[in-house]
């Protein structure tokens, strides 16, 4: 295996940063959503944010954390 440059080690540090920014604004929805849910009465905005939340849970959040991993790991071991 080959190590990295300090040019890829910048690039993977940069993806790393950009997926943990797509699951901080993915945790914020969440958020936002589960206020929303919590106090509101009407039966189709509590199924629209349980729906919005298992979509978002089942596309962006499995997505980004794989990559995050991915990317930290092949940072910290300097090796592709």
């Amino acid at each position: 295996m080959r190590k990295l440059n300090l040019t890829q080690r910048r690039w993977l540090l940069i993806l790393h940063l950009l997926f943990a920014a797509i699951m901080f604004g993915v945790a914020i929805v969440f958020l936002i959503l589960s206020i929303t849910a919590a106090n509101t009465n009407d039966a189709g905005m509590l199924k629209a944010c349980y729906t919005s939340m298992h979509v978002l849970a089942k596309t962006s959040v499995r997505a980004s954390t794989i990559d995050r991993d991915i990317t930290i790991c092949a940072n910290a071991m300097g090796i592709v």
